[in-house]
């Protein structure tokens, strides 16, 4: 119960953070005539605002699953133990786990910001 009403204000979080950004750039109209000139800076706008919230959402993903990498290595990890013992451990399956799951999705982060305004 407490976790579907987490995960609801996240996507409200969210929500608003993209309003914001959309805000700042004064919208995005076809329908007043303006110069090409306004219309590119609009564009610009549109495409910053979109990056930016790319890399804030993508930064809350990263500490999200550094936070999932700690927590199972302090439930499963013991004094001594030796690195084979850590990769066979939660600690170390969660983080080859989240590892394979972050290549994919940092490939489409640098995809995504190389299309929008052509950062690498």
């Amino acid at each position: 119960e407490e976790v579907g009403l987490w995960i609801l204000l996240g996507f409200t979080i969210f929500l608003l953070a993209d309003m914001v950004m959309r805000s700042l750039g004064h919208g995005h109209s076809h329908e007043d005539g303006k110069k090409e000139k306004n219309h590119e800076h609009n564009h610009n706008d549109l495409k910053m605002s979109a990056v930016l919230l790319n890399l804030a959402a993508d930064s809350m993903h990263n500490f999200t699953d550094g936070l999932a990498i700690g927590v199972s290595f302090s439930i499963s990890s013991e004094p001594d133990a030796s690195v084979l013992s850590l990769l066979k451990s939660r600690g170390g399956l969660a983080t080859l786990s989240i590892m394979f799951h972050e290549i994919p999705h940092e490939l489409g982060d640098f995809a995504v910001l190389e299309t929008m305004v052509g950062l690498s």
